[in-house]
């Protein structure tokens, strides 16, 4: 129902006749009430020269800025399998994250994401960084995405992360950053020259070398862990 008041009838029918009676705005239907939670996220990278030896970018290895998003089922920052998008290839090339941003509160906008957040890089690739959320009951779904630097566009990634669920909050969730090609540069290794791929690929799992073993990116390069506070 819609919140609002309704009116209810009752009739009664036995053997010895019927009788009805009606009430007006006898049952009020009101709006759920939306739940809040906040969240330090801890982004711990998992990156060095002894995790991930084949051609380690040796004292340059980082990560751009923790970005993404707080958002209901069906809102994306990307899907494996198709096209990333202007805000997707800005980041994964460069850590550049402004037209990401626009491209989240235009879900904002369509109801799809309630918010946007910017938590910060890591200096190495086995550092680590906190910084805070906001989740609801509404919006329970956190999505994250960091370059992998230097890289041609290679980025760690974590999606769709529900934290509301079963009517409670998650105490704390940690999950694996899973390594992505953007699809947007064909440079094979850490340190290639730009160059851009025409027509752009699909994004992918990443799963050849330096990084990949052939079939997957074995230890995980980054994790993050959600606490409620």
């Amino acid at each position: 129902f819609n919140p609002g008041n309704y009116s209810v009838s009752l009739l009664a029918i036995n053997s010895a006749g019927n009788d009805n009676t009606s009430k007006s705005d006898y049952i009020e239907v009101t709006q759920p009430t939306e739940q809040l939670a906040t969240y330090t996220v801890t982004f711990t990278g998992n990156w060095s020269a002894v995790t991930h030896p084949t051609d380690f970018p040796t004292n340059a290895d980082h990560f751009s800025s923790a970005v993404g998003m707080v958002h209901r089922e069906g809102a994306f920052l990307f899907e494996e399998g198709g096209l990333a998008s202007e805000g997707i290839e800005a980041m994964a090339e460069n850590g550049s994250n402004g037209t990401m941003d626009s491209e989240v509160n235009d879900m904002i906008t369509d109801g799809m994401a309630r918010s946007y957040f910017s938590g910060g890089g890591l200096g190495t690739g086995m550092s680590e960084r906190t910084f805070e959320i906001e989740v609801s009951s509404e919006f329970p779904l956190v999505s994250v995405v960091s370059m992998i630097a230097p890289s041609p566009d290679w980025y760690v990634a974590a999606e769709n992360v529900e934290l509301f669920t079963n009517g409670e909050f998650m105490e704390t969730f940690m999950v694996e950053g899973l390594s992505y090609d953007s699809g947007t540069d064909s440079g094979p290794t850490f340190t290639s020259p730009n160059e851009d791929t025409d027509p752009a690929e699909d994004i992918s799992r990443i799963t050849s070398s330096p990084l990949g073993n052939g079939t997957t990116v074995d230890p995980p390069m980054a994790y993050f862990t959600f606490t409620r506070q």
